[in-house]
């Protein structure tokens, strides 16, 4: 699967504003559920569900929020990038 299968032009936010990780859940979360008619609640509660297991922070200043829905049929993706870093518990400390 090629990531542009994935994503549509619609689904990537350029200088996204949020000051911390859970806005900026609930802001990818609203993204995801407009796409996919999985309800924002839903996305964000498995997301914040997720992040609870460890962080998706992966470091070099990148996080790979992710979460199985089972209402999904297919693989779905939001890239976001910000207009200022978000703490996100990378293995390197560094921000998002």
């Amino acid at each position: 699967m090629d990531i542009l299968d994935l994503l549509h032009p619609r689904d990537i936010l350029v200088r996204a504003q949020a000051q911390a990780k859970r806005p900026l859940l609930r802001l990818v979360s609203g993204r995801l559920a407009a796409r996919s008619g999985v309800p924002e609640e839903t996305v964000l509660a498995a997301l914040l569900n997720r992040e609870s297991l460890g962080s998706t922070g992966i470091g070099h200043g990148i996080a790979v929020p992710h979460a199985l829905l089972e209402q999904l049929l297919a693989p779905t993706a939001t890239l976001a990038v910000m207009d200022r870093p978000v703490w996100f518990r990378a293995p390197d400390e560094q921000a998002v």
